[in-house]
């Protein structure tokens, strides 16, 4: 099970690869072609999708880091369980604060710039203890990023531009929750 959030490079809308839908993807969201205030995403799921703030521009949505989110619902479908990726364009342009990307219900999963400008990669396993991997991220502020993070179960990896910097092991199931999954918030809106 893979979960997509955007794949066509924010720099060049318009250009460059586009994502094929591959029928496992759990929630794709082009969100430089998502304008309305609800939409459903361009998956085989359809999953309602709900913006509180985010502004739409041309190369996606704009976060204000303060209340802006988007609630894409609680479908089983995104009760990941094993293998997940997670892939981003970001553009971060305030540094030394939480930032949260994606996040599902109280960290089961999520991505999130922290405080100490660390891009952390976090997922609670079935006996409910954390696991993270999170690589430096001081020198992409202020720059369109491409974030992939990978966990197939046993390996996690976070690639940023492609170039892989962290990796952590460990056989571990991602535990599931009923919370709903958001982009720019996590399960409490923070």
């Amino acid at each position: 099970m893979k979960t997509g959030i955007y794949w066509q490079n924010p720099a060049y809308p318009g250009k460059g690869m586009d994502f094929v839908l591959d029928p496992s993807l759990a929630l794709y969201l082009p969100l430089h072609r998502l304008d309305e205030a609800s939409f459903m995403s361009k998956d085989a799921y359809g999953h309602l999708c709900t913006v509180t703030g985010a502004l739409w521009r041309p190369n996606g949505r704009w976060f204000d880091g303060s209340d802006d989110l988007i609630n894409c619902g609680t479908s089983p479908s995104l009760d990941i369980t094993g293998g997940i990726t997670l892939e981003v364009w970001v553009y971060a342009s305030t540094t030394g604060a939480f930032q949260t990307i994606i996040d599902k219900g109280l960290e089961y999963y999520c991505l999130r710039l922290t405080s100490g400008n660390f891009l952390e990669f976090k997922w609670l396993d079935e006996s409910s203890d954390y696991h993270t991997t999170a690589p430096p991220f001081t020198s992409y502020f202020n720059l369109w990023t491409h974030i992939v993070a990978t966990y197939d179960g046993s390996n996690a990896v976070v690639y940023l531009n492609l170039t892989p910097l962290t990796e952590s092991e460990g056989n571990h199931t991602i535990n599931t929750t009923s919370f709903s999954l958001f982009l720019g918030a996590r399960y409490n809106n923070a």
